[in-house]
């Protein structure tokens, strides 16, 4: 239990479907930071509002589907690495 209690992060609320859970799983796994993108139409837009101002700082965007994850992600964690290399 004690050991749980280390890791938890109070700051990083539960994921909110399968989808959301297996990318944070790939990135845990590919080394990246937890990101968060949501399901509903008021967080849709928050995000796409965030993704824009990313956008216009010169940083890239990259999209994950459920495809993209099913089989571990390596693609998307090439992808990843190549983009951080390239900046």
């Amino acid at each position: 239990m004690r050991a749980v209690l280390d890791e938890w992060d109070p700051s990083l609320r539960p994921t909110e479907s399968e989808m959301e859970t297996l990318l944070v799983q790939t990135l845990s796994v590919g080394g990246w930071p937890r990101i968060q993108e949501h399901s509903d139409e008021f967080q849709q837009t928050r995000d796409a509002r965030r993704r824009n101002r990313i956008v216009a700082a010169n940083w890239r965007v990259l999209s994950a589907r459920h495809r993209d994850l099913r089989d571990g992600g390596g693609e998307l964690l090439e992808a990843i690495a190549d983009t951080a290399r390239c900046a």
